[in-house]
C-alpha cells in the first residue's frame, strides 16, 4: 500500500473510533460530524474524503477495531482457558463503566436499534464474529447455541449492569452473569 492510502486508512479509522466513542456517550443523534472531526483533530471538510454521510461513518463505526472487520473479536490465549478469560475480561465491572471504550458490540446496541438497514447488518456481522469465536471455543456438540446463549447473556447482563446506579448493585448483576455463563458452557 502507498502512503498517501495508508495515511487515509489511518485517518478513517481514527475518525470512526472516535465517532464510536461519542456515540457510544451521546447517542447518533447526540453528535454532530463537526464535533466528531474536531475531536479527531480534523476539519469538517476532511470527513467527506472518508465518508459520505453520517449513516456511512456509523456502520464503519460500529466494529470493534475499525478497519480490522476481519477480526472483531480480540485474540485470547491459547487452550480451555479461552472461554473463562472471555467471561472474566468481558463480563466485569470495569468494562460495564467503560461505556465511551468498551466493546461496541453492547455499547453500540441502542443505536444500532434506531439505525438503517446497513448499520444493523454490521452490527449483526460483529456479533456474529463474536458467536463464532465462542462457539469454536466450546468442546460440546451443541457449540453454537450455547455460544449464542453465551453471547446473548453476556451482552445483556452487562448492558443491564451499565444501566445500574450503584456499584454494588451492579457487581451484583455481573457476578450473576458470570455465573449464568459459565453455566452455559461449564
Amino acid at each position: 500500500m502507498e502512503p498517501r492510502k495508508t495515511k487515509g486508512a489511518q485517518t478513517k479509522a481514527r475518525v470512526a473510533q472516535v465517532a464510536q466513542r461519542l456515540f457510544k456517550l451521546h447517542g447518533y443523534e447526540g453528535v454532530g460530524i463537526d464535533t466528531i472531526m474536531a475531536e479527531a483533530g480534523l476539519t469538517r471538510g476532511g470527513f467527506y474524503a472518508h465518508f459520505s454521510n453520517k449513516a456511512e461513518l456509523l456502520k464503519y463505526a460500529i466494529h470493534a477495531q475499525p478497519g480490522e472487520e476481519e477480526n472483531p473479536v480480540p485474540l485470547m490465549p491459547p487452550g480451555r482457558d479461552k472461554l473463562e478469560t472471555f467471561i472474566e475480561t468481558y463480563v466485569n465491572l470495569d468494562h460495564a463503566e467503560d461505556i465511551a471504550g468498551g466493546c461496541p458490540v453492547t455499547g453500540m446496541l441502542p443505536i444500532v436499534a434506531q439505525a438503517d438497514e446497513a448499520a444493523k447488518k454490521a452490527y449483526a456481522q460483529q456479533f456474529e464474529g463474536m458467536r463464532k469465536f465462542l462457539s469454536e471455543c466450546i468442546e460440546k456438540p451443541d457449540a453454537d447455541d450455547i455460544a449464542l446463549r453465551l453471547v446473548v447473556t453476556c451482552i445483556g447482563g452487562l448492558s443491564v449492569a451499565r444501566a445500574m446506579g450503584d456499584r454494588e448493585a451492579a457487581r451484583a448483576v455481573i457476578e450473576q452473569t458470570r455465573a449464568a455463563a459459565r453455566a452455559l458452557v461449564f
